[in-house]
């Protein structure tokens, strides 16, 4: 019989492996590895040629890890590096799972399925200001209201920012950098694997058009738009979520 691929979770900006603390039990069954490749990072890219230091970076991690065939579950930062690992090493990746995700994270002249660009700076510029009143308004906008009010942000807040997470501000500037540069909209057809495509139809940080416009330019790949849901639903939805996750994998299995 044949082993099933390694399911690798990729998180997004200013957040490490532990934002999926409702999935790792989960999905354990299936070598659910939850990588760390935030760190040390300090620069988005080398030069700009060829991979990202991101992608170097979650590579050298995975690596460590297994030499197995993979899933990729990618979040929002995370599922930009999920494209990347995907056209950098197809013969490994067996499928992607992109949540809150995105081709380009910021607006273009024939691309509006980002943020303005100049919000992205501004938040790099408060960085230097105050960082933590920064990445506190980040993490208020990655839930809706709806979703506030429901204490879905405070149990974020219990489960995963109260362990702590020290990034440098160098490191999270990088991560900025790296979210108004990185471009991967024209390599998009080149990626030929099943794809699922999970959305929350109220994201505030990834707009849904970016979800549809990767639905529309991947070869092999299936949108689900969960109503009322923010930016994160793997969290405000978990069951919901991991049942969608679990049924997809078995039939790509």
């Amino acid at each position: 019989m044949k082993r099933k691929p390694a399911v690798i979770f990729l998180s997004g900006w200013a957040l490490g492996p532990g934002a999926w603390f409702l999935q790792e039990k989960y999905f354990s069954a299936d070598r659910a590895i939850m990588v760390s490749y935030h760190s040390g990072v300090e620069e988005a890219s080398r030069d700009g040629q060829g991979p990202s230091l991101y992608g170097l970076n979650a590579l050298k991690a995975i690596n460590r890890e297994t030499e197995d065939p993979m899933v990729l579950t990618g979040w929002s930062l995370g599922s930009l590096v999920a494209l990347e690992l995907a056209l950098l090493m197809p013969e490994k990746i067996k499928g992607l799972v992109l949540i809150g995700g995105t081709s380009r994270f910021t607006q273009a002249p024939d691309y509006h399925g980002g943020l303005p660009r100049v919000l992205v700076e501004r938040m790099k510029k408060s960085l230097t200001r105050n960082p933590g009143q920064t990445l506190e308004k980040f993490f208020s906008l990655m839930f809706t209201s709806q979703e506030r009010e429901e204490g879905i942000m405070e149990q974020f807040q219990k489960g995963y920012l109260s362990p702590g997470q020290n990034w440098s501000e160098k490191e999270l500037a990088a991560g900025l950098d790296f979210l108004i540069n990185q471009d991967l909209r024209e390599k998009l057809g080149k990626i030929k694997v099943p794809s699922l495509i999970i959305h929350g139809d109220r994201d505030e940080i990834c707009p849904p058009a970016a979800a549809c416009y990767l639905h529309a330019q991947l070869k092999n790949a299936q949108l689900l738009m969960l109503p009322g849901c923010g930016h994160v639903p793997f969290l405000s939805k978990a069951e919901v979520f991991n049942e969608i996750v679990r049924r997809w994998l078995d039939d790509l299995h």
